[in-house]
Formats: C-alpha cells, structure tokens, sequence
C-alpha cells in the first residue's frame, strides 16, 4: 500500500487478515489527521497483526513481473 491516510490503513488491516503480506509505505507520518495517540495505537495493531510499515519513503518506480504483477 502506498499511502498512509484512512482508506490505505484499512485495506491493509483487511488485507492482513486475509492472510496477504503487507507493506505500508508513507512519507510522513500515518493517520496524520487524527489523534496522535490513537494513530499510533492504530498502526501498532497493525504491526502485530504483521503489517510491515515503512515511513520516510516514497515510491521510485514500479515495475512489472514476468506475471505480470506490478
């Protein structure tokens, strides 16, 4: 995911517990326009929920597989 507002945080709490590999890539901080506190506890959750989040970074390129995946 790519993104760290809301709509990003939920797909990659519902994608998780699909049982998907997720990474959440932002350049700022994520939730940035909630409570602090309640943003972090958020993005704890989904970190033990095994949701890998990465903050300062920005996508470079993407490219695409021999399947074709992206």
């Amino acid at each position: 995911m790519v993104g760290g507002g809301y709509i990003a945080i939920e797909c990659a709490g519902f994608l998780a517990g699909l049982g998907k590999k997720v990474h959440i890539l932002n350049r700022s901080t994520f939730l940035r326009s909630m409570d602090s506190d309640m943003a972090e506890k958020i993005v704890e959750h989904l970190q033990e929920e095994g949701v890998i989040t990465h903050t300062q970074a920005s996508v470079k390129q993407v490219t695409l597989t021999e399947d074709g995946r992206k």
